[in-house]
């Protein structure tokens, strides 16, 4: 009986060999790869929960956000509307004070600002030519805060030439007053 075994594993022996090095090399692979990056998904997993608590309504982070954004839209609306109130007496003197001081935070330096006569404005638009000499970024900045002010400016024509360190630009902006309201007696 142990003579048919010996004969029995010696015909198989190539075989019993090569199961055994698969076996071998699929524990190697297993030590090698597979349980460090389990380990490590474990671990992202664990941050991830960790992160989503701390972004879940159980901390009020999303509660407070919404607020914040709530409270910047009605911050920007009585903005406006506090533009449009102090600049509803008719008086084009401060508007244009209002596009001066719009400049001046922009860094704009005007070479002229001169009443536009060949438009056919509205009777409550007045439209102003700019000359200035400024930069890309004060440029934009200074477009960008006239925007601001909804229903005040409005930008007709813009045209720029550009030198080396600076741009020369002449731009048509309408100044729009709001219409007074007729006293009623």
């Amino acid at each position: 009986m142990l003579i048919k075994m010996y004969r029995f594993i010696q015909n198989e022996i190539i075989h019993i060999c090569a199961c055994s090095l698969l076996i071998l090399a699929a524990l190697i692979l297993l030590k090698i790869v597979a349980i460090p990056m389990a380990v490590s998904c474990s671990t992202v997993a664990a941050q991830s929960a960790v992160y989503r608590g701390l972004v879940s309504d159980n901390n009020r982070y999303g509660a407070i956000k919404e607020q914040l954004i709530l409270k910047k839209s009605a911050l920007e609306d009585t903005r406006a509307r506090f533009a449009l109130a102090t600049l509803q007496t008719g008086d084009l003197s401060s508007i244009l004070q209002l596009l001066i001081s719009r400049a001046k935070e922009s860094d704009i330096r005007f070479v002229k600002m001169l009443p536009e006569t060949d438009s056919k404005a509205s009777p409550n638009s007045y439209p102003v030519v700019l000359e200035m000499n400024t930069s890309y970024h004060s440029l934009g900045r200074f477009i960008a805060s006239l925007e601001s002010l909804p229903h005040i400016f409005l930008i007709q024509r813009l045209a720029i030439n550009s030198e080396k360190n600076d741009i020369n630009v002449r731009m048509l902006v309408s100044c729009v007053l709001a219409q007074q309201p007729k006293d009623v007696k």
